[in-house]
Order: structure tokens, then sequence, then C-alpha cells
């Protein structure tokens, strides 16, 4: 078991926690240009951010928010336990069984690969973009408000709304191609 205080992990090599480790603090920030690997079990009591990089997870990862920055990404098929925020050109490209348990907030970004989202999908501001052959299961509602714009790269980006509702109230407009 490996425990890290609160503070920056800075990656110029990749780092890879496994089975387990423990982040205690009430901020971590992810900066460098390596990435961050997460194949077992992590938990972290604060919030979370991916400044620089990537963060990859591959096993259970506990925050109580990760944020998503324009120069990192998030992927691996491993599952966030918490709330997630994209922003700018930030990348979630997670593999089949990725996913964020909570809500994702998008103000900008992109989602490539597939995966899930249990909580509400909201597209405040921004463009959030589905990439090419993108999957993207819907569980808790998609909101695209505001000044948000919802967009596909082509034809083969897929949202599944899984019994959930769409709100779609952007003074925008806009085509979404994909299915």
């Amino acid at each position: 078991k490996v425990q890290v205080d609160s503070g920056n992990i800075t990656t110029t090599s990749n780092l890879t926690f496994a089975p387990e480790v423990s982040l205690q603090g009430s901020t971590l920030t992810k900066t460098g240009t390596a990435a961050l690997i997460l194949n077992g079990s992590a938990t972290f009591s604060g919030a979370s951010a991916v400044n620089v990089g990537s963060l990859v997870v591959n096993g259970t990862f506990t925050t109580t928010s990760i944020s998503i920055g324009t120069s990192s990404s998030l992927s691996g098929t491993g599952a966030i336990v918490g709330n997630a925020t994209i922003t700018g050109s930030g990348v979630i490209n997670f593999g089949i069984g990725g996913s964020v348990s909570g809500t994702l907030t998008a103000t900008g970004g992109n989602w490539n690969g597939a995966g899930t989202v249990s909580g509400l999908v909201s597209v405040e501001s921004g463009t959030f973009t589905l990439g090419s052959n993108a999957v993207l299961n819907v569980n808790g509602g998609l909101s695209v408000t505001g000044t948000g714009l919802l967009a596909a790269a082509d034809a083969s980006a897929t949202i599944r709304l899984n019994s959930t509702a769409l709100t779609y109230s952007t003074p925008a407009t806009s085509t979404y191609i994909g299915s």
C-alpha cells in the first residue's frame, strides 16, 4: 500500500500504482507530461485535478471530484467514483468498462472511446465533442444549456440515453450528426 499526502504529483516518466494507493488531503493535482497509472484501488479524500498529461484508471479511483483540464486526458477501463468536469480541449478516452459514477460537467472537451456516465451529463458552455466511433452511455440524463453545444466528429459517434431525459435549451443552433 502506498500513501501520498495532498499536493502535486508531477510525472515526467510514466508512474504506475498497483494494487492499492491511499491519497490524503484536500487537493491532489497531477502535472507533468507523462501518465499517472492507477491499476488497482485508489482513494483520495478531496478534489483531484489533471492539469497536464494523463491519468489512466484501470481499477477504481474514488475522489470527491476530478477535473480534466485543457492539456490533459483521462483514460482506462476503470471507474471514477465521484463527479467529473472536463474543460477546454481536455479528453476523456475510456475503453470499454470505463465509467464516471457521478455527474459529468463539460465546458468544452472531447469524449473519445467508450464509457458510461451514471449521473447527469451537463454541457453548460463551450463545445463538447464526441469523437469518431465514440460511444457515450448516459444513465442520468443529458442537459445542454446556456452557451453549450454538443457536437459529433462524424456519423459514427453514438450517444445512448438509457431511459433518461434530454434537455436542450441552448440558444445556439446545432446539428448532431451521430446516432
